[in-house]
């Protein structure tokens, strides 16, 4: 194993959170630069589309400019979700780091 990514499918009681969500993705140091996140991300972008999700979101941290370069080459833009923004602000006063959300739009996609 070189690394991982996980879809997590949340569903509406769990508001904010809920939808399609990419997470932990993970590609091991010495691993890295060779497509491997490309690839893994992709599984689950096509694993969004075949299930018909509208969407595939994503929280990253906000210095974390590799990750989200790969993100936006695959479509995903940043976006604001009112409802998450006070625990995301809390998570920065706690740990020091902020995360962001990325949206894909999913809709008319086909694999």
């Amino acid at each position: 194993m070189v690394g991982f990514v996980q879809l997590v499918r949340r569903p509406q009681e769990h508001l904010p959170w809920m939808e399609h969500w990419l997470f932990s993705l993970e590609v091991w140091m010495c691993y890295r630069g060779l497509g491997i996140g490309e690839m893994c991300t992709q599984l689950v972008i096509d694993k969004t589309i075949t299930e018909g999700a509208p969407e595939l979101l994503l929280a990253v941290f906000q210095d974390n400019a590799r990750a989200i370069s790969l993100y936006r080459k695959l479509g995903f833009e940043q976006i604001t979700i009112p409802a998450l923004e006070p625990q995301l602000e809390a998570e920065k006063q706690q740990f020091g780091r902020r995360r962001i959300i990325m949206r894909k739009s999913i809709a008319h996609q086909a694999v």
